[in-house]
């Protein structure tokens, strides 16, 4: 049986964090969350529809994968305010130009130390900025104690 076709939209990075904050903080499927909203939506919009239609079957989207249990996770980074007022990470020094290439680290677990010397591990989701020194990336977030 062939997929139903996906809709597509774009969001700004603060809708973007916080769908991200709603899957791991809350442990909530955002696909089907979403889903459950534009349905009762449209069903508010257009009432006399709901009665002519069977009801779809639900579409499950798989959730992203999570840290790759392959990569060994890199240690020596710090948390990084980002320009959207989210948190990520940022590594300097030699060990950056160690780094594989941008698009090969996503999903690759890392160690983030803060100034008190607490760390947790996390994952690395898009490379925000790099230079030869200097990566700052986008994370999967600080684990909740």
């Amino acid at each position: 049986m062939p997929a139903e076709p996906a809709v597509r939209f774009r969001v700004d990075p603060q809708t973007r964090r916080r769908l991200d904050r709603l899957r791991t903080e809350k442990d909530i499927n955002v696909s089907a969350w979403l889903r459950r909203l534009v349905q009762r939506g449209l069903d508010q919009e257009f009432p006399d529809d709901v009665a002519d239609e069977p009801e779809p079957l639900p579409v499950e989207t798989p959730e992203p994968p999570g840290p790759d249990p392959a990569k060994t996770p890199i240690e020596g980074w710090k948390p990084r305010r980002l320009p959207g007022g989210e948190w990520g990470a940022v590594l300097t020094g030699p060990h950056v130009a160690e780094l594989p290439d941008n698009d090969q680290l996503p999903r690759t677990p890392i160690v983030v130390t803060d100034n008190k010397g607490d760390a947790w591990t996390t994952t690395l989701v898009d490379v925000v900025t790099r230079t030869d020194s200097t990566i700052v990336v986008r994370t999967s977030g600080r684990p909740r104690d």
